[in-house]
C-alpha cells in the first residue's frame, strides 16, 4: 500500500481534538502519519494535546515547499510514530494545510477536519484509484453528519439522523454536493 499522510488543521477545537487523534492513528492502514496542525489556537487545544500525548518539541528540519506562517514547533512522542503535531502562528486553513504538507512524508496527502471522524478503513478506499489507476491524482470521500449517530471510541456504532432541522438540512446539502 502506498503511505499516506493525514493532515488536520486545527484552530480552537479544544473539546474534539484528542478523541479525534485517538480515531486517526487507530485507522486499519499499514503506513500512514496524523499530522494535527494547531493553527495558533487562541485555547486548549495544543496543551491538551501534548499532555494527552506526552508529546515532547523536537528539532525536525521542514522543507518549506510552500510559503507557511512560521512554524513555531513541531512535537512527537517516539511510542507514537505515526502522530505530529506542528504548532504554527495563525494563517487560516489553507495556510495550515500547507505547513502540513511541507512537514509531510508521504507521496499522498489527505486532509480531515479536527471535528470529523474516519471509518477505520476509509484509507484502503482511498487508495485504491491511485493503485488502480496511475493516471489518478485526486479523490474524494463522502462526509455525512454525525449529529444523531452512535460514536463510541472514535467509531459510528449506530448512524442516526439528527433530530435539528437545520442539521438535516445539512445532510442534504452534503449529499447534493458530493
Amino acid at each position: 500500500m502506498i503511505p499516506i499522510s493525514i493532515l488536520v488543521p486545527a484552530y480552537n477545537e479544544q473539546e474534539t481534538i484528542v478523541e479525534n487523534i485517538k480515531s486517526l492513528i487507530s485507522l486499519n492502514y499499514p503506513k500512514f502519519e496524523v499530522i494535527v496542525i494547531n493553527d495558533g489556537s487562541k485555547d486548549e487545544t495544543l496543551n491538551r494535546v501534548i499532555q494527552e500525548f506526552d508529546l515532547k518539541e523536537i528539532n525536525q528540519p521542514v522543507r518549506y515547499r510552500i510559503n507557511t506562517n512560521k512554524i513555531k514547533g513541531i512535537y512527537k512522542n517516539l511510542d507514537i510514530p505515526n502522530l505530529i503535531v506542528v504548532d504554527k502562528e495563525n494563517g487560516g486553513k489553507a495556510d495550515a494545510l500547507n505547513a502540513g504538507i511541507n512537514v509531510s512524508n508521504y507521496p499522498i496527502v489527505t486532509s480531515i477536519d479536527a471535528d470529523s471522524i474516519l471509518e477505520s478503513d476509509s484509507l484502503v478506499r482511498v487508495v485504491m484509484p491511485f493503485i488502480e489507476d496511475k493516471k489518478t491524482i485526486a479523490v474524494g470521500g463522502i462526509v455525512r453528519i454525525a449529529n444523531g449517530s452512535l460514536i463510541k471510541r472514535g467509531r459510528v456504532v449506530d448512524i442516526g439522523l439528527p433530530k435539528s432541522r437545520v442539521a438535516m438540512f445539512q445532510i442534504v446539502e452534503y449529499l447534493r454536493a458530493f
